[in-house]
């Protein structure tokens, strides 16, 4: 009863910030875009249809001044699972050099005079933006997306929603964005983790219905369970990429004036203690990186107790999912292939998690996190059902591959 109210409330609000944006037209544009109003003036929206080679996890480097350090900085990143950086215009050179991406930051007019250079570099992520905005804010954050649009049509624009402000359908029906990205911190006081599930599929079905990747600010200060129970569930809803509260996850060893300390002509780099079992996941992420990218989210199912916006697999579903406590995200590959991701939404128990197929599969796989390789899972007989059971730590979840004879 509690649950049902909870949902209904936020259904209404979220209702009334529609009704809001669409009644209220005399909004202005945010402070410091007049040249992004003005550059995207007669500028149709073009079919800007990005898609990331990678999934996205950003973090905040501390940099030192000399280029070979800040090289010694982004191999560092690198190998600890991060293949995306939050800088500005002056560190896109490192970037290049090491191979990883930036979202780029700073001041926008430079950014929007820098964009059509930049179209065909491959080491640019995004243009950051803004976040945190009210609605008032949306038709300027409409111009700047056109004009950037205009000036670089390979690279996306990124605006982060706050969830719990509950109008962000009507940021992307104005703003019309080509990436959508929000955060919840959904283990922090007052913030609502029984929503989560729920600000996952609305932000999935408004991705999914724009045709735009999703992207999610996640915390990267809880407990390790709490953390990979935000990462395995936003993977599920088909997210494509994370950045982080705190940003910062790699320290610098220095000396009490603040200049890095060499041992070998080498910094003395670490990882910072609350982002230890962050690096962990990112590893994994890495690892499945090459074939979540191009998964496209069918739909996710759920098993009682029902979670807010939680919704069973449909009688005709070729999977359906049993267990207390978790959700199957259901997939696409571009090139045609089935794909499960399993996860347990519980972060403070292991469940097993039963998937049951109708005849026409198979076969299924288990992607190894640590290696990429699929391992053969063995599919049990319930009359004309396969059965695979899997055993899922807290918050944990698998990737999965399975083989449909119909080729549906």
């Amino acid at each position: 009863m509690i649950r049902a109210r909870i949902g209904f409330l936020l259904a209404l609000a979220v209702a009334c910030q529609i009704a809001t944006a669409l009644c209220n037209t005399t909004w202005g544009a945010p402070a410091g875009e007049g040249a992004a109003k003005e550059a995207a003036k007669d500028a149709a929206p073009p079919a800007v249809k990005y898609r990331f080679p990678e999934i996205m996890m950003v973090t905040v480097p501390d940099w030192p001044k000399d280029p070979a350090q800040q090289d010694q900085v982004a191999q560092y990143i690198k190998k600890n699972g991060f293949n995306s950086v939050e800088c500005q215009m002056d560190m896109l050179d490192c970037c290049r050099r090491n191979g990883i991406y930036a979202r780029l930051g700073g001041d926008i007019g430079q950014m929007l005079a820098a964009a059509p250079k930049l179209k065909d570099d491959k080491a640019v992520f995004c243009y950051f933006i803004s976040d945190r905005r009210r609605p008032k804010s949306f038709p300027g954050f409409a111009n700047t997306t056109r004009a950037f649009e205009k000036a670089d049509p390979n690279h996306p624009t990124m605006f982060i929603n706050r969830a719990l402000w509950n109008q962000f359908p009507a940021f992307v029906e104005q703003v019309k964005p080509n990436m959508l990205s929000y955060y919840q911190y959904q283990w922090r006081s007052e913030q609502k983790p029984e929503r989560n599930l729920l600000y996952l599929g609305m932000f999935r079905d408004l991705a999914a219905k724009h045709d735009i990747p999703l992207v999610r600010c996640t915390d990267a200060r809880s407990t390790a369970p709490q953390m990979r129970q935000e990462h395995y569930t936003t993977l599920a809803y088909g997210a494509k990429g994370f950045h982080y509260s705190p940003c910062y996850h790699f320290g610098v060893k220095k000396n009490d004036k603040g200049e890095p300390i060499l041992e070998n002509g080498q910094l003395v780099q670490s990882v910072l203690g609350y982002a230890e079992p962050l690096i962990v996941i990112a590893k994994e992420i890495r690892t499945m990186s090459p074939v979540l990218v191009k998964l496209n989210s069918v739909d996710v199912y759920h098993t009682d107790p029902m979670p807010l916006g939680g919704k069973k697999a449909p009688a005709d579903s070729w999977v359906d999912i049993g267990g207390p406590q978790v959700l199957v995200g259901v997939f696409k590959h571009e090139d045609g292939g089935d794909y499960l991701m399993p996860v347990n939404y519980d972060a403070t128990a292991t469940h097993e998690a039963t998937l049951k197929f109708k005849p026409e599969v198979t076969a299924a796989q288990r992607m190894d996190r640590t290696s990429g390789k699929w391992i053969d899972l063995a599919i049990a007989k319930d009359g004309d059902h396969g059965v695979v059971k899997l055993t899922l730590p807290a918050g944990d979840g698998e990737l999965l591959k399975v083989v449909r004879s119909t080729g549906k």
